[in-house]
């Protein structure tokens, strides 16, 4: 059975006022429909999304803290040959 860690943090400025890093966020494939986001800084609502998809994801927009693993289920036939075509945005892309 595996464990389910929560965290929770709390941020005490508007989020416009964060001076937010530019992240990279890796993602690679650890199952058949599985993928795995990690980052090396905050990532401040992570964005997935899949061309040609609706509701791909089973977790889609969340903050990623450093150091965490995200495992996110993908519902797609053929993940090996769509993992290139996932985009991966946090709120730093916006702007």
């Amino acid at each position: 059975m595996p464990i389910l860690a929560l965290f929770t943090f709390v941020i005490l400025v508007g989020i416009k006022w964060l001076n937010l890093p530019k992240v990279k966020i890796g993602i690679k494939q650890t199952g058949a429909n599985e993928i795995e986001l990690t980052t090396g800084k905050l990532a401040k609502s992570v964005w997935l999304s899949l061309p040609g998809t609706n509701n791909a994801f089973s977790d889609n927009y969340f903050d990623l803290l450093p150091g965490e693993k995200r495992i996110v289920q993908v519902k797609t036939a053929d993940l090996k040959n769509m993992i290139r075509q996932i985009q991966v945005k946090s709120l730093t892309d916006a702007y």
